[in-house]
């Protein structure tokens, strides 16, 4: 897979090949995106046409600052999921003020100006350029002009509901992570390198813990929640707190994530982890004492040990 970050591929029409090609956030590369991708990488090997796929980094949410509630893949790890599928081509377009500002015709001209796009295929739900102000029909009248294919695809459905990037982080706001799994096709996680915290955790409460930035991804609500930790390959039993340290800190409005691996001393700061979101144990709680916090997280640690005992619990 050839990918393009910038505004301008440095590729031609001439040496691109014919391509077949969609447009997109592919925010979380859930079930529903992974069963279009499918059908889309099927087809262009079928029409033995090059597949190409336009993305966008920022999310124009993000960009934009709209009530955006975070992001379901960061930038490597969408890249990561899509080197798996075999695509040709992806070009990630940088979403500024010039790219929202184009209409959708602008936009597909903007596409066809280094690729030789012979057919779309889309969702039915699809919404492109300037404010998201068109739709699957305006690409049908945009495509017949140009003797350009069109293809829409229907979006995917389980258990009633269609899935989608919306759907999937409402789930995680509500802590409802085994229904986040059905619809995403996998355990929701988190990839970050370990931070320096105030160390609290091993000095106070002798319960040693690895911290990390979310940054812009999206948080279940604060809590504690039964974890998988994966370090260098190796997937270890945790458990993982989000929260603002209530009992600890008088007054703290930045929210911490903090994972205490069990049976693991290592000093892994400046290393990536990946934490993987099984089941909420607990909410957040503020105790009367360092000690009571301290018997409750031996008893949370204790019911860990219960959870992961249960045969085929992933």
């Amino acid at each position: 897979m050839k990918v393009f970050f910038c505004q301008s591929p440095t590729i031609s029409k001439k040496n691109s090949g014919e391509c077949l090609a969609s447009f997109g956030v592919f925010d979380g590369l859930h079930k529903g995106h992974i069963y279009f991708l499918n059908k889309f990488l099927t087809q262009a090997k079928k029409r033995k046409f090059k597949s190409l796929l336009v993305t966008f980094w920022p999310h124009p949410l993000d960009f934009y600052r709209r009530k955006f509630l975070g992001y379901l893949t960061t930038y490597e790890e969408k890249i990561d999921i899509l080197r798996k599928l075999s695509l040709d081509y992806l070009w990630v377009i940088k979403f500024n003020q010039k790219i929202a500002k184009l209409r959708g015709s602008q936009f597909i001209d903007y596409l066809l100006k280094y690729f030789k796009i012979k057919k779309f295929i889309v969702g039915e739900d699809l919404r492109f350029g300037y404010r998201r102000g068109e739709g699957v029909r305006d690409l049908r009248d945009i495509c017949k002009e140009r003797q350009i294919k069109l293809e829409v695809i229907e979006k995917l459905k389980i258990g009633g509901y269609l899935v989608s990037s919306s759907l999937i982080r409402n789930l995680i706001r509500r802590a409802e992570l085994s229904l986040v799994k059905k619809f995403l096709g996998r355990f929701y996680s988190l990839k970050a390198k370990v931070i320096r915290g105030e160390k609290k955790g091993a000095r106070v409460l002798g319960i040693p813990t690895v911290n990390l930035d979310p940054d812009k991804k999206i948080l279940p609500p604060l809590g504690v929640y039964f974890t998988l930790t994966k370090y260098k390959g190796k997937l270890y039993r945790s458990l993982t707190n989000i929260g603002r340290a209530p009992t600890l800190k008088e007054k703290n409005e930045k929210i911490i994530l903090e994972t205490h691996i069990i049976n693991f001393n290592k000093n892994i700061y400046k290393d990536s982890v990946e934490v993987f979101f099984l089941k909420r144990l607990r909410r957040e709680k503020k105790f009367k004492s360092a000690l009571n916090l301290k018997l409750q997280i031996l008893k949370d640690i204790e019911s860990s040990r219960k959870f992961f005992s249960f045969p085929n619990i992933l």
